[in-house]
């Protein structure tokens, strides 16, 4: 089931196109890594899926309502990279106040900002101003006010950015949570090797355009720029990869062989076929940061040229 769905969706000011022309869907229960450059168009992506901004064209619908329909808000939460709360709000209030906002009788959103403020370790500044916290703890706030309410679509955008490693732990912890309950997440983040630790999908955007949608299956099995680990000392092994002139270090009896598809069929063949002694042999695969620059690099490479 699609959750969000964008169709030829574009935004310009004035003369600049932050997105051009972009379409992508977003299925229940699933978290969505959004990555890309700065001033790729992630943002601006973002706040109109939020309804923050209007698309120049396209539409964008969230179980099958236009964004431009105030019921769907029910349905949607966000939390911006740096928060913005009232000066004279308490932790407790807020939340409270944001989980009314967003349809709930007072007494469902007391018992659920108690709820988070204690998952969130917040308890010791239940009443103490939001506006006095530090960025880390406003991230915590800024994520409970999000999800509240229970919404089906969760965008994030920076979530474990200026917290401590436990707290970042615990995000991630709690991300899980809501995709395990049929929530379905969309992160823009730019620490990757965190990110392809618990997302399912990812969306590469890159000068306004969707340059890559795919699962990290996915990824994964089609990548063509991993690195095959040998452990072997068999002398004829380095003479077939030198003579092939395959990219590769040697550590201890360790090959470490930059391969494509290809190669890593030649390789193993080779093995295979002259009993070559081994052990071990694996694929290491791609990284996403790896992926993420092959992509942009090879997308600005085709840009200068065109």
């Amino acid at each position: 089931m699609s959750v969000l769905k964008l169709e030829n969706v574009s935004k310009s000011f004035k003369r600049f196109k932050a997105v051009d022309y972009m379409s992508f869907s977003l299925d229940e229960g699933k978290i969505y890594g959004f990555i890309g450059p700065n001033g790729a168009g992630k943002s601006t992506t973002i706040n109109m899926i939020a309804g923050l901004l209007k698309a120049t064209s396209g539409t964008i619908t969230i179980l099958n309502e236009d964004v431009s329909n105030k019921n769907i808000r029910k349905y949607l939460g966000f939390s911006s990279e740096f928060p913005v709360f009232y000066n004279d709000m308490g932790c407790l209030d807020f939340l409270i106040y944001m989980g009314t906002l967003c349809g709930m009788s007072y007494k469902e959103a007391y018992k659920e900002a108690l709820y988070l403020i204690d998952r969130l370790a917040l308890s010791s500044f239940e009443n103490k101003k939001v506006s006095s916290f530090s960025t880390g703890m406003k991230k915590k706030v800024g994520l409970a006010a999000a999800i509240i309410h229970h919404p089906k679509l969760i965008l994030l955008d920076e979530p474990t950015a200026n917290l401590d490693p436990d707290s970042r732990l615990e995000i991630i912890e709690i991300i899980k949570e809501l995709a395990s309950d049929n929530k379905t997440i969309l992160i823009s983040s730019h620490v990757l090797s965190e990110l392809e630790t618990f997302i399912d999908n990812v969306l590469i955007i890159q000068n306004g355009k969707l340059v890559l949608d795919a699962s990290m299956e996915e990824v994964q099995r089609t990548s063509d720029n991993a690195t095959l680990i040998i452990n072997s000392k068999d002398q004829r092994l380095r003479a077939f990869l030198d003579h092939k002139a395959y990219i590769y270090t040697l550590n201890d009896g360790v090959y470490r062989v930059k391969v494509d598809n290809d190669a890593k069929s030649s390789i193993k063949k080779y093995i295979v076929e002259n009993d070559i002694d081994f052990k071990e042999l694996y694929d290491e695969n791609m990284s996403l940061n790896d992926l993420y620059e092959s992509i942009t690099k090879g997308e600005r490479h085709e840009t200068d040229h065109s």
